[in-house]
């Protein structure tokens, strides 16, 4: 497709969409608060953080800005970073209301929005990720090196904020088979799309070290050894030169989670499963057994961290099949935005939580969490988005025809087509890893909200000039 010429009138609409949108986000009451209960590990530049974001953040307290201000400057950089999406659809012939409905869903979502007013790193990696759709809509269009290179950058600045980025990685590299770069031989483009993000890799290990030193604190120890706490039986052996420590472990971790695993495999329903899933795990993560942890560790004359993750590497080695239905779980839980105020999830949640005292963990979970309240909320956005990730799925499985046919895409609709199931496929991508790794929560989610909102504008552009109902003033076969 060749470019759109983009009049002033054009680059007026786009200032005035991130105009309204800045003044959205600023008088709408935010969701979420300034200060989170991960904002301290930010503004400390803790080491079990990645580097960008308390970069940023201390570069803004260099400037002499406080916590208030520096949210003025996340929510600017979006605005500039929502500018070039704006600027990259237009081009792409999208129609100018249809634009004007996205901003105005984004600015709505206050799930979404309100992250850039909290010193949270969601806000600028909410920004590097809509420039990175908006590079990779360009070079679907033109296939031009120079925008699969500066996608790449930005997906390498996205993984310095946030590893979970990482499920993009592969994606990214697969754009260039489906669109072959002009003028550069096809190695060399692999070439080109790879190295951008290694370097902002690397960029962000250089950061840390110069902060933290030669050493590397990880939360992948704690992330690893939840799985493990979900996944263990009392029947399992150890082995290795820690067999002893790890045979400890593991047996206290089967006597305090064994009642807790019975707790959601019990459970009434599928969604409320996937609901205390996701509690478990999480408190499982940085409470449970960690005194037990360090002693057995020290007797063993290894570190905390080592006994974690080789419990749960043989843990997950063990029991394949319970690692990939917890996947599954925390898959669908990513979709499961306000499941827990559907009234028929709240009611059969708050039964369970009545009627068993296990399902609390003694105690130790709140009763918030076991007892939410049905919502008008939870009646439109849990069906909305459980049907989203649905939809997306099946995309997402179709962008390898895309994979198998790249001329498919080569006219109009089939361009429409190749976005939708890429950036289908690029949710998914990114909802695996962090299902793979991590328990699921809303607040991931969000950030391919924009994409998804993407993806219907491009389903149906893509039906309406495969009926005829629309067609492109220039011809409709892509320019090469």
């Amino acid at each position: 497709m060749n470019d759109k010429a983009l009049s002033r009138q054009d680059l007026l609409f786009v200032l005035g969409c991130a105009a309204i949108y800045a003044i959205a986000v600023l008088v709408v009451p935010s969701y979420t608060p300034l200060i989170d209960a991960d904002s301290g590990a930010y503004t400390d530049f803790s080491a079990f953080r990645p580097a960008y974001y308390p970069a940023f953040l201390a570069l803004c307290r260099a400037l002499g800005l406080g916590l208030v201000a520096t949210t003025w400057v996340q929510l600017g950089l979006f605005c500039v970073a929502l500018c070039y999406l704006l600027v990259a659809l237009l081009r792409s012939r999208v129609p100018k209301i249809w634009l004007a409905l996205l901003v105005a869903m984004m600015a709505g979502n206050i799930l979404f929005s309100s992250f850039h007013r909290s010193i949270l790193s969601e806000s600028l990696y909410f920004s590097l990720s809509i420039v990175a759709v908006a590079l990779w809509i360009d070079y679907f269009r033109t296939a031009r090196p120079a925008y699969i290179v500066g996608a790449g950058l930005s997906l390498g600045l996205m993984l310095g904020i946030r590893l979970a980025g990482l499920g993009l990685l592969p994606l990214h590299l697969l754009a260039v088979w489906v669109k072959r770069p002009k003028g550069v031989p096809f190695w060399m483009a692999l070439l080109l799309a790879l190295l951008p993000p290694l370097a902002g890799i690397a960029g962000e290990r250089m950061l840390y070290y110069a902060v933290h030193g030669s050493g590397s604190i990880s939360q992948a120890q704690y992330l690893l050894f939840a799985k493990a706490a979900m996944l263990i039986r009392p029947e399992m052996t150890f082995t290795g030169p820690h067999a002893a420590a790890l045979d400890d472990i593991g047996r206290q971790l089967a006597q305090v989670y064994g009642p807790v695993q019975a707790a959601a495999a019990q459970a009434p329903s599928l969604p409320v499963r996937v609901q205390l899933s996701a509690i478990y795990e999480g408190l499982a993560q940085y409470s449970v057994l960690g005194t037990e942890i360090d002693q057995a560790a020290a007797r063993a004359g290894i570190s905390p961290a080592i006994l974690r993750t080789e419990l749960a590497k043989q843990v997950i080695a063990q029991n394949p099949g319970g690692y990939l239905t917890l996947t599954l779980l925390n898959e669908i839980g990513q979709w499961s935005v306000a499941a827990q105020n559907f009234p028929s999830i709240a009611r059969a949640l708050n039964a369970y939580a009545d009627t068993d005292p296990a399902v609390s963990v003694g105690g130790r979970i709140p009763a918030t969490l076991l007892h939410p309240k049905p919502s008008l909320t939870g009646v439109i956005v849990y069906p909305a988005f459980l049907a989203a990730g649905a939809v997306t799925l099946v995309l997402a499985l179709g962008f390898f025809v895309f994979l198998a046919r790249p001329a498919l895409a080569d006219n109009a609709a089939g361009f429409y087509l190749l976005i939708a199931t890429y950036l289908s496929a690029m949710c998914h991508g990114y909802t695996l890893f962090i299902s793979l790794v991590n328990e699921w929560t809303p607040r991931f989610l969000m950030a391919i909200f924009p994409h998804l909102e993407i993806i219907g504008i491009c389903l149906v552009l893509s039906f309406l000039h495969w009926r005829g109902y629309m067609r492109w003033t220039a011809p409709a076969r892509l320019a090469s």
